[in-house]
């Protein structure tokens, strides 16, 4: 071989090791070279990714359409690595499922996060567990108690999820002989007492008994009137009285949060309170979150309804059940893209209970009270 092959075949080696190693190094590094690069945006930039966490595990993850991975059998997650900035129509898909799809932002050198997706089974069957039910009311320890009519009046019995079984409660004859009218029920907050709000002969009668113990207990007590009540969560007060509810913290005065509200409802990681109106449900912050991206105190609208609000439950701390005078929803709280609903049952004007020792989903109609299949992992 000559010396003059040597030098070219050298000068050869040099540019390839001089472009090369560069370049190996930036694209361990996540560096890539981008094709489709528009006006302004970088030819060589760093990657991103996106995090999924799933239940049920092992699911597939899709990008653009074409499945790119599958969330692993331990955690139920993936991590896709090394995506050029840009907008991904990510799906999350298993048979027998509704399908979870939303359009995610990836940005240089972060990760963006969705961890707290649920698949529910695409058909979720609800069955009569009793008949002929008038009201329905969740106790503490999550069974329910359950109004009906008979000849003599009506009747109080409760349900066991957890034995599947409804026995006697309370009879209307043993609260007065002559016609009692029952008009609600309220729980104490401390312990197994249970209030109901009568009327006999015109006039307003209160009663109190036990849960642990009922029969011979049952006590006549004054009027509770309605107080204004205070619910200290986090660094904020709220009250809630005459469907106002309002709120104070260090960081401000009292102040007017909404008026017409029909309920409130602390998430279970106690960090985020639901309220909600007749046509209106809401989220307020109470501390910094992730997704959906908001700060401590900042209010959220989950959604507006046209056809009337009745109840709404957590279902666990990002996705609530919606009752509605027409159906029944089950809502996520990410904002990202589209807000996802999947539609449950559709029955008129259901009462909603949520049983987080059963996973099941219950809900009291002109029919009688129905359960749902466990569609909770």
């Amino acid at each position: 071989m000559t010396k003059k092959t040597r030098t070219i075949i050298f000068l050869i080696c040099f540019v390839i090791f001089a472009i090369g190693g560069p370049s190996v190094i930036l694209y361990s590094q996540g560096y890539r070279i981008n094709l489709n690069a528009q006006d302004g945006e970088k030819i060589i930039t760093s990657t991103g990714g996106i995090f999924i966490k799933t239940l049920p595990k092992q699911v597939d993850v899709s990008l653009n359409g074409k499945v790119v991975k599958k969330t692993d059998f331990l955690f139920g997650s993936v991590l896709i690595e090394n995506l050029l900035p840009g907008k991904y129509e990510v799906e999350v898909s298993k048979e027998g499922y509704a399908p979870w799809k939303k359009i995610l932002a990836v940005k240089e050198k972060e990760v963006t996060e969705a961890k707290s997706i649920i698949l529910f089974p695409a058909e979720i069957s609800f069955g009569l567990i009793s008949e002929n039910t008038e009201r329905v009311w969740p106790t503490l320890d999550q069974r329910i108690i359950i109004e009906k009519e008979n000849a003599e009046g009506w009747i109080l019995n409760m349900y066991d999820p957890e034995l599947d079984t409804e026995t006697n409660l309370l009879r209307e004859k043993d609260i007065y002989s002559k016609e009692v009218e029952l008009k609600d029920i309220t729980f104490s907050t401390t312990s197994s007492e249970v209030i109901l709000e009568t009327e006999i002969l015109g006039k307003d009668r209160y009663f109190s008994f036990s849960l642990d113990n009922v029969k011979g207990t049952i006590e006549n007590i004054q009027n509770p009137g309605e107080v204004a009540e205070n619910h200290l969560y986090g660094n904020y007060t709220f009250q809630y009285a005459e469907e106002i509810l309002s709120a104070k913290s260090a960081g401000f005065e009292d102040r007017e949060i909404a008026t017409g509200v029909k309920d409130i409802k602390l998430s279970p990681d106690g960090k985020k309170l639901l309220y909600f109106t007749q046509n209106e449900i809401s989220i307020f912050f109470l501390e910094d979150s992730i997704v959906p991206r908001k700060d401590a105190g900042e209010i959220m609208t989950l959604m507006a309804s046209q056809d009337g609000i009745i109840d709404c439950l957590w279902i666990n701390s990002e996705y609530i059940a919606i009752s509605t005078n027409g159906e029944i929803l089950i809502a996520e709280l990410d904002d990202r893209d589209n807000l996802q609903t999947i539609t449950l049952a559709v029955n008129k004007n259901p009462d909603m209970i949520w049983n987080d020792f059963a996973k099941r989903l219950y809900y009291n109609s002109q029919e009688g009270l129905f359960a749902s299949d466990v569609f909770l992992p």
